[in-house]
């Protein structure tokens, strides 16, 4: 009779290294951003929610160009 090999539990995650990143999808940065263009750089990528100051400049920005 052969035996089954057992999977090590103890390491699950053994080959992590085979992971192309660990932060995508995560939410997590490699570094805050420091000025406005890395943060839009971001932004165009990640979903990072606004402020509340960012959300009345948006709206007010949205409200003027729908005047014209």
């Amino acid at each position: 009779m052969k035996y089954k090999k057992k999977k090590n539990i103890k390491y699950p995650f053994s080959d992590i290294s085979s992971v192309v990143s660990y932060t995508e999808c995560t939410g997590l940065t490699q570094f805050i951003p420091e000025t406005e263009h890395e943060e839009e750089s971001f932004r165009s990528i990640y979903d990072i929610p606004l402020s509340t100051d960012e959300v009345k400049q948006v709206r007010e920005k949205e409200k003027d160009i729908k005047k014209y």
